[in-house]
């Protein structure tokens, strides 16, 4: 450990030793019975991390780029934001400061093979973030093709809306809803399985 020289004269501690032997590496000293090789067949290997089941996928397109599946939801319900979030656009110093609508609570009952029954909530907002639009999108989880949007007004803090499955989403198992203030401005999107 080196000092700096103090105020007033006070001696100053000597550098450690730079001879040649402090400054080779010292060995642990070890019998020559101690170290053994072992073949690279049997030394332990690194485990590779597993995707988990319900992550993203990547699925490639014929463009060379790739689509990422997005991982299913795992509940049938959820509850409503509490309260507005707040984003800064354009992102860094200066931007403004905008209320975003806060996402929907949402349910999904299917109602037979061609219609899914879904139910969302909000809670009291205040009037510069409140939701006046609602998307909801019925998709299949597990495919790369887009679902079928449908757009309604919310009216109220509670609402349903019986939305119809088209042919070729017989297989749909998802609803994500995206709330919307009137100048467009979006909520983050809430998914639920269908029950």
């Amino acid at each position: 450990m080196w000092l700096l020289p103090a105020c007033g004269g006070e001696d100053q501690p000597e550098p450690p030793d730079q001879s040649s032997e402090s400054r080779a590496p010292k060995q642990p000293a070890t019998r020559s019975s101690d170290a053994r090789v072992r073949p690279d067949s049997a030394r332990p290997q690194a485990r590779r991390a597993q995707p988990r089941k319900d992550a993203k996928r990547a699925v490639p397109t014929g463009a060379g780029s790739a689509y990422r599946v997005p991982s299913p939801p795992r509940r049938a319900s959820t509850t409503p934001e509490i309260r507005c979030a707040v984003a800064t656009a354009p992102a860094g110093r200066g931007g403004t400061a905008l209320k975003l609508p806060p996402a929907p609570g949402l349910r999904a009952d299917r109602r037979g093979p061609g219609v899914v029954l879904a139910t969302y909530a909000f809670r009291p907002v205040s009037a510069t973030c409140a939701p006046v639009r609602l998307k909801l999108t019925v998709d299949v989880s597990q495919d790369t093709l887009p679902g079928a949007a449908t757009y309604v007004r919310v009216a109220g803090l509670r609402g349903t809306v019986d939305l119809p499955i088209p042919r070729d989403l017989r297989g749909a198992d998802v609803i994500r809803a995206t709330s919307y203030t009137e100048d467009l401005r979006s909520s983050s999107s809430a998914a639920v399985l269908i029950d």
